[in-house]
Parts: C-alpha cells; structure tokens; sequence
C-alpha cells in the first residue's frame, strides 16, 4: 500500500487526497484508547527506525575504516 505521500511525489494528487481523508475519518471514529494504542505503536516504530538508523551508520563508518585499514596494510606490505 502506498502512502499519501509517494502518491502526491508519483502525481497522484486526488488519490492522496482520498487516502488522507479515509485515513482522517478512520483515526477519528477511534476511541480515545485506541488512539492512544496506536500513538504509543507509532512511537516504538519511531524510534526503532532511530535506532536502526543509528546501527546502519555505525556499521557503515566501520566497514570503511577497516577498508582504509587492510588498504594501509596492503600498501605497507608492497
């Protein structure tokens, strides 16, 4: 499923349009503890985005330290 916002970014305008509304009409008919539910449910998935964010920058800066790393070692070894 598509999200209003890769519709409106692929022009799909109207369609976003009646997304968002569903959407709106959907959340509104919620009881205050559903909703509650679903803003905690969208808050862990927030922050475990954060965190494998964070995980996917560690391991990238590591994995090119350790390419300068054997590159310096190779060149030494010449």
């Amino acid at each position: 499923m598509q999200s209003a916002c890769s519709m409106r970014l692929a022009g799909m305008e109207d369609t976003a349009e009646l997304l968002e509304k569903k959407q709106a009409s959907e959340i509104s008919k919620m009881s205050l503890e559903e909703a509650l539910t679903l803003a905690r449910a969208f808050s862990h998935y927030l922050n475990l985005m954060g965190i494998a964010e964070v995980h996917h920058r560690v391991v990238s800066v590591r994995i090119k330290e350790h390419a300068v790393l054997y590159q310096s070692l190779n060149l030494q070894g010449s």
